[in-house]
């Protein structure tokens, strides 16, 4: 290592030398020498492009055992939450390969694509289904109300002052969930309200936002026609339907949102 450095800084003193020289000797001047304080500073920084950080102390086979639970740790982690797949198939499929009982040069492609597009396309009209489902239960509930497009909404507290209308700009605290409680998104959780133009989220807040007064707090329940519809948005699935807790904080006009 030592010696590598000594080369190093060799090299480098030598381009650094030639450099002064084709300077200086086109400007017609004597080549300067680099001062101790110089040198000391060129080899710090040689030092540092040298230097590497400094590794783990362990055997051959404790490395190999950590590094390669964690390989299985971060493909675990990647699809254990994937619904498509039956972790003990994965299990297995994965076992025949690293056995060279399987190679995956055999795997039918096409098949392979079939097969996802068969997943989806059921998965799809399952989540239909379900949410239509719940559609159905949740207008029945006392307190709910449901306008033309099809939102359902409830008044969980009312508020005081003007609604903000598709010009304006909204401060509000929100928690979004599928119809099984799971939770994809929230300010709440967060600690921080978000602000937002009323025209720049999912049809059925544009229309729910409209209904309410600054302070109040609905609920809303939102078709997948009126929220991410077919294409699905993120962890939320196609066709789904949402439901959101809402409290408009603020209404923010255009000529106070110039202001700040």
């Amino acid at each position: 290592m030592k010696k590598q450095l000594l080369m190093t800084a060799g090299v480098a003193l030598a381009t650094l030398g030639l450099s002064f020289a084709e300077e200086n000797a086109a400007a017609g001047k004597e080549q300067p020498q680099l001062t101790p304080e110089q040198m000391e500073e060129l080899m710090k920084q040689i030092q540092g492009q040298q230097s590497q950080p400094a590794l783990p102390t362990m055997s051959l086979e404790e490395a190999k055992l950590f590094f390669s639970r964690n390989i299985g740790v971060n493909i675990g982690s990647q699809l254990k939450d994937d619904e498509m797949i039956l972790k003990e198939e994965f299990l297995a499929g994965l076992n025949d390969a690293l056995a060279g009982k399987a190679n995956a040069s055999e795997i039918d492609q096409a098949k392979m694509a079939g097969a996802q597009q068969v997943i989806q396309n059921i998965q799809m009209e399952e989540m239909k289904v379900e949410g239509n489902k719940f559609l159905e239960e949740n207008k029945g509930k006392e307190g709910v109300k449901v306008t033309e497009s099809g939102l359902q909404y409830k008044v969980l507290k009312e508020g005081e002052g003007d609604s903000p209308t598709v010009q304006d700009r909204v401060k509000v605290h929100y928690t979004g969930k599928l119809v099984d409680g799971t939770v994809f998104d929230s300010s709440v959780e967060r600690g921080t309200p978000a602000t937002f133009g009323v025209t720049q989220v999912i049809p059925g807040w544009v229309e729910g936002l409209q209904l309410m007064k600054p302070g109040a707090k609905y609920e809303f329940v939102i078709p997948s026609e009126i929220a991410y519809g077919a294409r699905g948005q993120g962890s939320i699935p196609p066709h789904a339907v949402l439901t959101f807790e809402v409290e408009l904080i603020e209404v923010i006009k255009p000529e106070a949102a110039e202001k700040k």
